[in-house]
């Protein structure tokens, strides 16, 4: 006998994960519209509303994960996974940070030391290319701590531009996601609430749409307390060490640590 897909679960669960695919489906088609719009800092009307709008789908979408249990959470990472390589498609959306990211990439792959020389250094000359003029700040030399750069450098030596970096710093930004849920599992809270991470505009947009560097720190800091809660101290001490590389601002949370 076959059994049609679905026979066998409640009618309001079937129709919870259609809801929640819906939902996700014309996230994903904003996501892609914002992606493609180039640099929304000259549309800030149509963006907040379209943030606005995904914000409320943010919303309703946890509603409904909330009900369906961990397949709901299942379906809204997958579905984060593709809000961010939507959102990756096109040029940065609210900011220009990616370019330096590419340019300090580049210069370790010459094997400069990227802090020595600030871009616009007569000794960097021969590196420049049509994404040169776009690096912001160009007579200072990079803030970014090293394990921040190691990613640039890795991603460089790969043949990453833009448009790899921004996909590569959005997916590190689903490390994040993963991190919290664990962290959520951990201090036995809901994991539905996950959706509030996962799903959020600010996240997505900030990440894969304009290509910053923060997930890396964010990831490490949300592991290094969700590792603490369960006892692991090394492994705690290892992460925090790992985000403050990444970003400085996690040293915020060391004496709280």
């Amino acid at each position: 006998m076959i059994v049609p897909v679905g026979a066998g679960r409640p009618a309001a669960l079937r129709d919870g994960e259609t809801g929640l695919v819906v939902l996700a489906a014309a996230a994903l088609a904003t996501y892609l519209a914002i992606g493609l719009a180039g640099d929304l800092r000259s549309r800030p009307v149509p963006y907040l509303a379209a943030h606005a709008a995904l914000a409320a789908v943010m919303l309703l979408g946890w509603v409904r994960v909330r009900r369906l249990g961990s397949r709901g959470v299942n379906i809204a990472i997958v579905a984060a996974v593709l809000f961010r390589l939507a959102a990756a498609v096109g040029p940065p959306a609210l900011s220009d940070d990616v370019y330096r990211y590419v340019w300090d990439g580049r210069v370790q792959v010459a094997g400069i030391q990227p802090y020595r020389f600030a871009p616009d250094a007569p000794e960097l000359a021969p590196l420049r290319d049509a994404d040169w003029s776009r690096i912001n700040h160009r007579g200072l030399r990079t803030i970014y701590p090293p394990l921040a750069e190691a990613l640039f450098a890795c991603l460089a030596a790969l043949g990453a531009g833009v448009a790899g970096f921004k996909l590569a710093l959005g997916l590190i930004d689903v490390a994040v996601a993963l991190a919290l849920a664990r962290l959520l599992r951990a201090s036995g809270r809901p994991a539905d609430r996950v959706v509030l991470y996962a799903w959020n505009p600010l996240a997505v947009v900030e990440t894969a749409g304009s290509g910053h560097v923060e997930p890396i720190g964010v990831a490490l800091a949300v592991l290094a307390i969700a590792w603490l809660v369960e006892g692991r101290r090394a492994r705690s001490a290892v992460a925090l060490a790992g985000a403050v590389g990444a970003k400085l601002l996690p040293l915020a949370i060391v004496p709280s640590w």
